[in-house]
């Protein structure tokens, strides 16, 4: 990992503004998994292995295995789960064109340079407050100059992974083939600079504090061997991105029917109650419009505490999948009243890899469209320069969730009579 995320990209801290099944809190669910850890270890390194026996493996970028079907990682990772190909599905996503890894190049004296950031397969939006953990050598240096220069600005793209070339040829290697890094991506603003690592042993050199102050398109990578071989960090031609196109035009009335739409939602939110496990609570509702244009608008407060809603719920799908990966794993140390420090998925009955497998693929059915909206939906949020647009993009997310918890409040309803 290049940083650590303390919080997720949310312009408010998400518990403010999302509940979690009511009485259930992160820090019971966070020792709940470093319980169970040992056994899940064990279990998902024998699923790695003996999917590596039928060829099914992949490689990230770096040369790093993936671990298909792992899913422990938060959403804002590079993680994917197995037989998902998510840069594949989103072709409405601009990725930069393929370049050699060997060829480097210099700035014009009129183009304007930034320093890149990559953070996997996160997406930040405007208004969003991320803090980061630095402490990475390329990126100490990073901060150190920006911080220096008074710039205190850098990119942050989107990755993807690409499809393999049709050939193997040297110079088909020599491109990125196993990487996409979007064209639009967030511009941070580093607000506090903190250096800590006194009080860290060495781990962790800097605290920042950011807020993202719009979105930047780059043109091209300046320094592209630095992808390969990370001894610095990576330098690219941006242009700033007019996220306003359409300004001047009325607009009004579709910010008022976003508004009404995301009402509703808090108010089936709050009627079904337990029935939701992650939900908004009253306290989103800031203003008369949720829609107004600008990067300091109330659009892009209202499209970060959707994301963190989307968040949330993919963790807690995420931890559900966890707990039943423990009870397969206990279920099986019980039956055979032995402790394995080593666990291969060969090792469990039939019935139990059957039952494993089908937790896989309910997790990755369940996952799909929350990943989908993480990735391709708000990427396309940034990319998008018209505020009408953005406008009906975001109401027809909120129409389909409105749909969704209207039919539950109806069954809700109907067994309550």
């Amino acid at each position: 990992a290049d940083a650590v995320p303390p919080a997720p990209p949310s312009a408010v801290p998400a518990a403010a503004a999302v509940s979690v099944g009511g009485s259930l809190h992160r820090f019971t669910w966070g020792l709940c998994l470093v319980l169970m850890s040992a056994g899940l270890w064990a279990l998902r390194s024998a699923l790695r292995r003996a999917e590596a026996e039928r060829g099914l493996g992949r490689e990230r970028p770096g040369g790093f295995a993936q671990p298909l079907g792992s899913a422990w990682a938060m959403a804002s990772s590079a993680e994917e789960v197995e037989g998902e190909d998510s840069s594949s599905e989103e072709p409405d996503v601009r990725w930069l064109p393929t370049f050699p890894l060997s060829e480097d190049s210099a700035a014009a004296p009129d183009e304007m340079v930034m320093p890149v950031f990559f953070l996997g397969e996160s997406v930040y939006l405007p208004g969003a407050r991320p803090d980061l953990n630095i402490f990475e050598p390329r990126y100490c240096e990073m901060y150190n100059n920006i911080i220096m220069n008074g710039s205190r600005r850098f990119v942050v793209p989107l990755l993807g992974t690409a499809p393999a070339p049709p050939d193997s040829s040297a110079a088909a290697q020599d491109k990125r083939d196993s990487l996409q890094i979007a064209e639009y991506g967030a511009v941070f603003y580093v607000e506090e600079f903190k250096k800590i690592d006194e009080e860290t042993g060495g781990r962790i050199k800097y605290l920042c504090e950011h807020r993202v102050i719009g979105a930047a398109r780059i043109k091209r990578i300046l320094n592209p061997r630095n992808l390969k071989d990370r001894s610095t960090y990576v330098r690219a031609v941006v242009e700033d991105v007019n996220m306003d196109l359409d300004e001047g035009e009325n607009v009004k009335g579709a910010e008022l029917q976003l508004t009404r739409t995301f009402e509703r939602v808090v108010q089936l939110h709050s009627k079904i109650d337990d029935a939701e496990a992650v939900r908004f609570s009253r306290e989103v509702l800031i203003a008369d419009n949720l829609g107004t244009r600008g990067v300091d608008g109330t659009f892009w407060h209202t499209a970060n505490l959707w994301q963190a809603l989307v968040q949330e719920r993919l963790l807690l799908l995420q931890q559900e999948r966890a707990k039943g990966e423990a009870a397969i794993v206990r279920q099986f140390l019980t039956e055979t009243g032995e402790w394995r420090p080593q666990l291969r998925l060969m090792d469990l009955p039939e019935n139990l890899q059957v039952k494993f497998r089908q937790l896989q693929e309910d997790f990755r059915e369940e996952a799909a469209p929350l990943r989908d909206l993480l990735t391709r939906f708000f990427q396309t949020l940034i990319q998008e320069g018209r505020h009408e647009k953005r406008l009906e993009m975001m109401q027809e997310i909120m129409d389909q969730e409105a749909m969704r918890l209207q039919a539950k409040s109806s069954l809700q309803d109907l067994f309550d009579s």
